[in-house]
């Protein structure tokens, strides 16, 4: 619900509305995107206010109807209401209507009165029945409607006050308190600013009336499942995802896998966590089992230990599906399989270091398997030269790393006791470090740094652009599976993390950069095309680039493997895509420019996946 909670800068050149962007009616460019008409005049406290109204001059564009009043002395805004029409390309949105009202608050720094914020309320009215989908059928106007509405109302503003004020630490620790809403009705009469009205009353009564119903709880728990993926059995057990029970792949056939974590309802801080998958082909049963440890949930500092064993199939990307779904099983390339079978230990810290920062530490043992051509030579820890004679294929490693992320402005959200970063505007910057030590089994030392960033960025009027940018370095002689593998994509379903028309461990390199990049524009140019622009389509480009080399050492050490180097041209793919399709399918074209002997490689391909956005 957080994403509905929307609180507007009517002075802004371009108001964020969800993802997309609208041209403010008091923007430099403004007479570009409206038409304004003359209204009424009142006088208010001494003050001349008139009424503007405004109109988009096009349809199909990111424009607000409405109305402002506007101060004739000091040409300050003093209201505004403002909704959309009915032509704009916002998904599931039926309107928003928002409204917005100012008041004098005395600035002492200027020895004058001004206008601020004391109250804004917002309505967001979702679509229902086909148009959910983005079938342009005509509205019922008596079917039920989801209606998500807001108010906020300000109740003191201090401008350039000698007053003491809380540090920025200090507030950002009050503000990151966990605060209990179930009060009495006597608390909210003497605390609530504003008194709700008799249509808020009723919502309020028809929740309570609902709590009790069994079949509403059975719709609500019903709704989650399809959205989330997990069931859950009152406070306490969470199983699931949905998406994972069942799976196909080459190796296991088909795959079941149930996994499960327990809830707060048993402990707030201690969740026992795991789970288990068989294959009907290798009849081999996997999985594994974690405790994590919450020490503090509003300064996030996390404590997890993880015992498994099953092939790489978990991804570490928010948003994206693990590597054996039930979508990914029909829609794999003609392609050997290239996983590796791990059995590993995990130790790791997740640490608050300040409002922006947060750190990571850990310790692993994991032995490597794959189920490809692979093979190595031990070291000779008295000559520190590889052992020719001896070829081996069980790989263990133990590592150590730590990293550090700055998420300036990051909202998160906690869910099955972990923090995942909500989508945000604003740069992500990581740095890590990982130390490969010998231990016991472990044959080799190494260093590996990697410095990133993504952003997501606004590019107004219609478009949103992506882009990951990664540089790093290995250090040490080591088996090429340990150094930087670019990810291929080994599924004909696009992912913006992944080299699409790259196989995975085609290449392999000690110094890299990568480059991921994706370019939404919005309906810039499908909003002129009459049947198109009906229909909700927005288009797509993407651009990916991987450039590496590899010391000689390594080179030598990996003669016998099997895997490209890059050499002096980067590998390069660029698709060109149709997304929003029924507001949640998207296609794309992919092209591969570069390296195009391999002989398991795409030089080119149709890419499908599944995208819920606004």
């Amino acid at each position: 619900m957080d994403k509905f909670y929307l609180s507007f800068n009517i002075y802004k050149d371009w108001i964020p509305v969800f993802d997309l962007t609208f041209a403010s009616p008091l923007s430099t460019f403004a007479f570009s995107y409206y038409n304004f008409y003359y209204g009424d005049s009142l006088i208010e406290n001494g003050n001349t206010l008139r009424q503007i109204r405004f109109t988009p001059i096009h349809q199909y564009e990111r424009a607000f109807t409405g109305t402002l009043w506007i101060d004739d002395s000091s040409y300050a805004v003093t209201s505004v209401n403002l909704h959309l029409t009915k032509t704009v390309n916002l998904n599931y949105i039926n309107n928003i209507y928002y409204s917005e009202d100012y008041k004098e608050n005395y600035d002492s720094s200027l020895a004058e009165w001004v206008y601020m914020p004391a109250k804004w309320t917002s309505e967001v009215k979702f679509e229902a029945g086909p148009a959910l989908l983005g079938i342009p059928i005509p509205e019922n106007k008596n079917s039920l409607q989801l209606v998500a509405k807001n108010t906020t109302t300000i109740s003191r503003v201090t401008l350039n006050s000698k007053e003491s004020s809380l540090t920025k630490s200090e507030k950002f620790s009050k503000e990151s308190q966990t605060h209990s809403y179930i009060q009495a009705d006597s608390f909210w009469v003497q605390n609530r600013l504003d008194s709700l009205s008799n249509h808020e009353k009723a919502i309020y009564r028809m929740i309570d009336s609902l709590k009790g119903n069994r079949q509403f709880e059975k719709n609500v728990k019903l709704i989650a499942f399809a959205g989330s993926g997990f069931w859950d059995f009152d406070d306490h057990l969470r199983i699931g995802p949905y998406f994972t029970l069942i799976s196909h792949n080459p190796l296991e056939g088909w795959r079941f896998r149930l996994g499960f974590w327990s809830m707060p309802g048993i402990s707030k801080k201690i969740n026992l966590y795991g789970y288990a998958a068989y294959g009907v082909n290798d009849k081999a049963l996997n999985g594994g089992i974690g405790l994590k440890y919450i020490w503090n949930e509003n300064k996030w500092t996390k404590t997890s230990i993880w015992f498994g064993k099953d092939y790489d199939f978990i991804i570490d990307q928010n948003g994206e599906l693990d590597k054996a779904n039930i979508f990914n099983s029909f829609l794999r390339k003609n392609i050997p399989f290239s996983r590796i079978y791990i059995r590993q230990v995990l130790l790791k810290h997740e640490q608050y270091v300040s409002e922006n920062f947060t750190a990571r530490a850990g310790v692993y043992y994991k032995e490597l398997n794959p189920v490809f051509n692979f093979s190595y030579s031990p070291f000779n820890p008295i000559t520190e030269k590889s052992i020719d004679s001896i070829s081996l294929k069980l790989l263990p490693v133990a590592e150590f790393s730590v990293g550090l992320q700055y998420a300036p402005h990051k909202r998160f959200v906690n869910f099955n006791y972990e923090q995942l970063r909500l989508e945000s505007f604003s740069p992500v910057i990581s740095i890590n470090y990982t130390h490969g030590f010998e231990l016991s089994r472990t044959h080799f030392d190494y260093d590996k740094i990697n410095v990133g960033i993504d952003q997501q960025l606004r590019l107004p009027p219609k478009s949103i652009f992506f882009y990951s940018l990664n540089i790093g370095q290995v250090f040490g002689t080591i088996p090429y599976i340990l150094l930087n593998i670019p990810a291929g994509n080994e599924y004909m379903v696009s992912s913006r993390y992944l080299f699409n028309t790259m196989s995975p461990y085609e290449f392999a390199a000690d110094r890299y950069i990568d480059l991921h990049t994706r370019l939404s524009l919005g309906g810039i140019l499908f909003d002129h095309i009459p049947l198109i622009k009906k229909l909700g389509w927005r288009e797509r480009l993407s651009y990916n680039m991987y450039y590496g080399d590899m010391t000689s050492d390594n080179q030598i050490y990996n003669k016998n493997a099997h895997f490209n180097l890059i050499g002096n041209q980067p590998f390069i793919e660029a698709g060109v895509g149709i997304e929003n399709i029924f507001h949640i399918l998207f296609v794309e074209y992919y092209k591969r420019f570069t390296h195009l002997n391999d002989p398991y490689a795409m030089n080119d391909g149709v890419f499908l996946g599944v995208h819920l956005t606004f």
